[in-house]
């Protein structure tokens, strides 16, 4: 997973790429322990819906905040603010001991998490060579699945951890990498503001997220956010559960579940590649093709074996696109609203994950299927593959 660094540059990019993989892993705790809490809490499966949704809404609330911070008092101060936030909470959801208070908790590390993504897709953009910024920030959100996949392994190969040590981990992690951050970051200033309205429509479209030069092409990447996030959160939270369902065995629902992040990771290092070398829309058009066909595999498929290797393939598009989703937003806008952009389009991003979960829950609740929450989702594909097409018709005319 080359990223062109200089010597320089080695030190702030290891600790976003760590941060970046501590985020996948708690994105995937939660549905990783998930058998564990519905038992601990003998939870139904609306309550874990909340549970879920209540991490994602602090995602959301995380993005918005952390995008303004990100512009207001530089990305080095706002990405080691993120860590500790994220890092301490993590461990409160460990230690909760009721329903409301994990609820809480997950609330609360979201806001961490959510908030640390736009520093980091800042600093990346900031100090790349012109034209290898999206690129970069793709290969390395390809971590964050790594992190999922170490969550898996550790629950997998450590059962003595339990559901709480699951979320030390992802707590202490983070603490520490925002004390190394402390002397290996370099000093970000804040950006030049206009008017810190970036939401306006003046006569001319510079410096705002809905100016006349930008408001197709943000609600074409709010529009890709909010599905391919809705998608991603379904899984990462509902995976484990879902394949139960279908029959397979615990140790097997985890195997599944590490599939899929890894292949993520090398799904998000691929797209990466070719972001390089082909036009972002044409990459993002194929990974929406290649999600479409591996979930009507993964429905039709039974055998363990077959299985693993659908949800793999699953992981290996879904991810992909989720990482090309960073790296396009990040060079979609100048550098004075840039946090702003990525924020808002991250957390638009989040409220799709908010109602994946729900949407699953609602369906599982009702009594059907595994599959039928998978071949659900086929039409939210859809509806994301045509704001690509929007985006791409946008790229061609400017």
């Amino acid at each position: 997973m080359p990223i062109d660094i200089s010597r320089k540059s080695i030190g702030p990019t290891v600790i976003c790429l760590l941060i970046a993989a501590m985020e996948g892993y708690d994105l995937q705790s939660a549905g990783i322990v998930a058998p564990r809490l519905a038992r601990h809490f003998l939870l139904r499966p609306d309550q874990l819906g909340w549970v879920f949704s209540a991490g994602t809404a602090g995602l959301f609330l995380g993005a918005v905040l952390g995008g303004r911070i990100s512009d207001r008092v530089g990305r080095k101060a706002g990405l080691i603010a993120s860590a500790l936030l994220f890092g301490m909470f993590s461990i409160g959801s460990g230690v909760a001991d009721n329903f409301e208070l994990l609820v809480t908790m997950r609330l609360l590390t979201g806001i961490g998490l959510g908030s640390a993504l736009p520093n980091i897709v800042g600093l990346v953009i900031e100090s790349s060579a012109p034209g290898t910024g999206a690129a970069r920030v793709t290969k390395i959100a390809a971590c964050m699945p790594v992190g999922g996949a170490i969550a898996s392994l550790l629950a997998l190969k450590y059962p003595a951890l339990g559901w709480q040590g699951i979320f030390y981990v992802g707590g202490i992690v983070p603490i520490l990498l925002a004390i190394a951050a402390m002397g290996v970051l370099p000093a970000t200033p804040p950006t030049p503001l206009d008017t810190g309205r970036s939401f306006t429509v003046p006569a001319r479209g510079g410096g705002h997220l809905l100016g006349r030069d930008n408001w197709l092409r943000s609600i074409a990447l709010w529009t890709i956010s909010f599905c391919v996030l809705l998608i991603l959160y379904v899984l990462l939270n509902w995976l484990p559960i879902l394949m139960e369902a279908k029959g397979a065995a615990a140790s097997t629902a985890l195997l599944a579940a590490m599939g899929f992040a890894l292949a993520g990771a090398a799904g998000g290092a691929v797209f990466g590649h070719l972001l390089g070398r082909a036009a972002k829309p044409t990459v993002l058009a194929l990974a929406h093709g290649g999600m479409f066909i591996s979930f009507l595999v993964v429905a039709v498929v039974n055998g363990s074996t077959s299985t693993l290797i659908a949800v793999s393939a699953t992981g290996f598009f879904i991810a992909g696109a989720q990482a090309l989703l960073y790296g396009v937003s990040g060079e979609t806008y100048e550098a004075s609203i840039r946090g702003r952009g990525v924020g808002t389009a991250v957390a638009v991003g989040r409220l799709g994950g908010i109602a994946g979960p729900a949407l699953a829950a609602a369906i599982l609740t009702r009594g059907a299927s595994a599959n039928t929450v998978i071949l659900s989702l086929l039409p939210v594909v859809l509806v994301s593959l045509a704001a690509v097409f929007v985006l791409g018709q946008h790229s061609r005319s400017r």
